[in-house]
């Protein structure tokens, strides 16, 4: 409740404060950040990260690779839901660099001649690249046996054996987390499997490259030829995997999140 005086006249306004899309939710995010940078030196500029970071929380559910939590699954005791954040991957490493090749003119080497100038000259590589690792996994239970009481989602229980199985990424496409590490949690109680369990699902590797070349046709106009790859070594990024117990494809990988190479070529010019 508030009041004001404005001319002589008192008005008093009583406002209400309503808490029922509150989710309580709190957080906590630790991190370290390493940066590397150089700028033009005969030619070359980057630009690194290297970003370590733990985050945990009550409420974060999903994003596009990661099937998130089906909710919360006790509401009166919410603190159970306290969990590593979905966003969070632990190392992520970026790199962006800029190089011109040392040929042409004003260059180290053939600077001297025209004709060598215009084929070997004025070229530059380019360079993005990004290594981070996968984001948690949550598991929920296919079959929500609470749901009739009005709870919004039900977790298994742990068996004490690992999720994680053996392999390369793509060797484990098909049971990426054992089924074995898990039972049904029955009707009135509630799994003690965690939101999202330390488990993490496939990271990323990519690299975009590109290949310029710039031409100086008029004392005021140049022309620029491009020719980009992204995904330039055509690493695969998948989903995560079926994060539902009870399914018959719990466990797998199943698609991919990112496309195959893409070649582009292009001329620009500029005045």
């Amino acid at each position: 409740m508030s009041s004001s005086s404005l001319g002589g006249v008192r008005a008093q306004v009583i406002c209400n404060v309503i808490f029922s899309s509150s989710d309580l939710n709190h957080s906590r995010y630790d991190s370290l950040v390493v940066i590397g940078q150089k700028r033009l030196r005969q030619g070359l500029t980057f630009l690194s990260t290297l970003t370590w970071a733990r985050s945990y929380d009550l409420a974060s559910s999903g994003n596009t690779l990661m099937g998130g939590p089906s909710g919360v699954q006790n509401p009166f005791n919410l603190q159970t839901e306290y969990a590593p954040s979905q966003f969070n991957a632990p190392v992520t490493w970026s790199l962006a660099f800029s190089y011109g090749l040392p040929a042409g003119r004003g260059r180290l080497f053939l600077n001297s001649n025209k004709a060598l100038d215009y084929a070997l000259g004025g070229w530059q590589l380019n360079g993005v690249a990004v290594y981070r690792g996968g984001f948690p996994i949550a598991i929920t239970q296919n079959q929500n046996l609470n749901g009739a009481f009005g709870y919004a989602g039900q977790r298994p229980n742990a068996t004490g054996t690992s999720p994680e199985t053996s392999g390369s990424l793509q060797q484990r496409l098909n049971s990426y987390i054992s089924k074995d590490a898990f039972s049904t949690a029955a009707q009135f109680t509630f799994g003690n499997v965690a939101r999202y369990i330390p488990m993490r699902g496939p990271g990323l590797a990519n690299w975009d490259l590109s290949l310029f070349k710039t031409i100086a046709v008029r004392e005021r106009l140049s022309a620029q030829f491009r020719f980009e790859m992204l995904n330039a070594f055509n690493t695969p990024e998948f989903n995560g995997p079926n994060n539902s117990f009870g399914t018959s494809s719990f466990g797998q990988i199943n698609s991919q999140g990112n496309s195959a190479r893409q070649l582009q070529l292009c001329l620009r010019f500029m005045w």
